[in-house]
């Protein structure tokens, strides 16, 4: 399986799995801190799904099997349906005014996983 960012060890992370943030109790996702522009890949073989919305503003939503990963806060979408591992899905936006911000303050990707239908933590997943 290909991690979603180059250099992925060694970025930042904003608000990691679980704490709480000024909008919710339990982070369920992780928020991975980038400059715009920034390449997203598809972990593995599967098909992705492109959506806007108020508060994650440009998301891909990549299914395989029983997995379902969302990379919010995307600046543009690269690919959409069927994709193959490795493939570029989308870049990083989130900065103020970006079309595909969501409520985010500065650049990076906010990255969730359900497995069965339940979240899991994406570091550890």
């Amino acid at each position: 399986m290909r991690k979603p960012l180059d250099n992925w060890t060694s970025i930042k992370r904003g608000y990691t799995w679980g704490v709480p943030t000024f909008y919710n109790k339990f982070h369920q996702g992780l928020d991975v801190l980038t400059v715009a522009n920034t390449p997203v890949y598809a972990p593995c073989d599967g098909f992705v799904k492109n959506t806007f919305g108020p508060k994650g503003g440009n998301t891909a939503t990549f299914d395989s099997t029983s997995t379902t990963i969302r990379f919010l806060h995307l600046k543009n979408f690269d690919k959409r349906g069927i994709v193959h591992e490795g493939d570029c899905i989308g870049y990083t936006g989130g900065n103020p005014g970006d079309a595909g911000a969501g409520l985010s303050t500065n650049p990076h990707v906010h990255i969730d996983v359900k497995v069965n239908g339940a979240y899991v933590d994406p570091e550890t997943y």
